[in-house]
């Protein structure tokens, strides 16, 4: 018994802080009054939980039809892949079905490769329309390694390109208003007091220009060619993995072969099917003759000695 648990506020329980135990209890004290009392007020002060119909629902992560998440380039749940690879997060990755795990962008690596494909996707090659956000989940799919760079649906990246476009505009402001403002320290900290400041009035920008979005990291440091490349290594990764777990688990199945009643079903039409042959060419046989008298019914058309007329001197 842990009788004098701390509560929250660091003070003692009163009474049990077992639920299950307290409504077991006060279900007896229920039962007890019934056969004293009349009453049937509630006598223990206790709401019982037992006392109400248990809810279907459950709080948890839903597992995913193949029908959802193959359209988005997404595999199937594998335990060797899994083994294997060290995947993180498996456990969330076997109760969602998938290869690996649907998260939303939350690593270092995840935003570099959100940062490339914006920079590089013809996708987001129109400034006024948002991208497909299910071509981009497809893209993104043939990315993920499970370890740093995880599955994503499209309401994900959806919010994130939200969340990365309003870090862009801080950005972009604070990047617009820094010349002015270090003038204005400068010059506030080399003039003398009670002397006016003439400072120029920073030149107006349109809205559209001020808008720009301007890019979360230095994206001159990074040439086009490197970013191809690391976009390839990752196709190529993802194509390696298709063939070692997806496409080698069908292969198996299908070198499996049939099952042992699809088998013996198959030997016995072959038993059958060969029988009907042999039966067709005892038929097509033709009876055997007498070579002396050329007769079917005659003796000798098993040994032309035994035919009963005169052997023929050319025989």
């Amino acid at each position: 018994m842990t009788v004098g648990t701390m509560n929250r506020t660091n003070k003692a329980y009163i009474g049990h802080f077992h639920i299950p135990l307290k409504n077991r209890v006060s279900r007896l004290l229920d039962l007890t009054a019934d056969a004293i009392l009349s009453n049937n007020a509630n006598r223990t002060g206790w709401v019982n939980g037992n006392d109400y119909e248990q809810t279907c629902e459950t709080f948890g992560m839903i597992q995913f039809s193949p029908a959802f998440f193959k359209p988005l380039g997404m595999m199937e749940f594998n335990g060797t892949f899994a083994r294997e690879q060290r995947l993180r997060h498996q456990f969330v990755a076997e109760s969602q079905g998938t290869l690996m795990a649907v998260l939303p962008i939350h690593t270092r690596e995840e935003r570099d490769l959100f940062q490339l494909l914006v920079t590089s996707s013809p996708l987001f090659a129109d400034p006024a329309r948002q991208p497909n956000w299910v071509s981009l989940a497809v893209i993104w799919a043939g990315h993920a390694d499970g370890r740093k760079i995880f599955y994503k649906l499209p309401e994900h990246l959806k919010v994130y390109y939200k969340t990365w476009t309003d870090f862009c505009n801080e950005h972009n402001t604070v990047a617009l208003n820094v010349e002015a403002s270090q003038r204005i320290r400068a010059l506030v900290r080399s003039i003398p007091a009670n002397i006016p400041i003439n400072a120029p009035t920073a030149v107006p920008t349109t809205l559209r220009d001020s808008l720009t979005i301007c890019p979360s990291v230095d994206i001159t440091e990074v040439s086009s060619w490197q970013i191809g490349k690391i976009l390839a290594d990752h196709t190529l990764q993802q194509s390696a993995v298709h063939y070692l777990y997806a496409d080698a688990v069908q292969a198996r199945a299908t070198v499996a072969g049939p099952s042992r009643a699809a088998k013996r079903k198959t030997t016995d039409d072959n038993i059958t099917t060969g029988e009907a042959v042999v039966s067709a060419k005892r038929r097509t046989n033709k009876p055997r003759k007498c070579r002396n008298c050329q007769s079917s019914e005659c003796p000798g058309r098993w040994s032309v000695s035994k035919c009963p007329i005169p052997l023929n001197p050319g025989i």
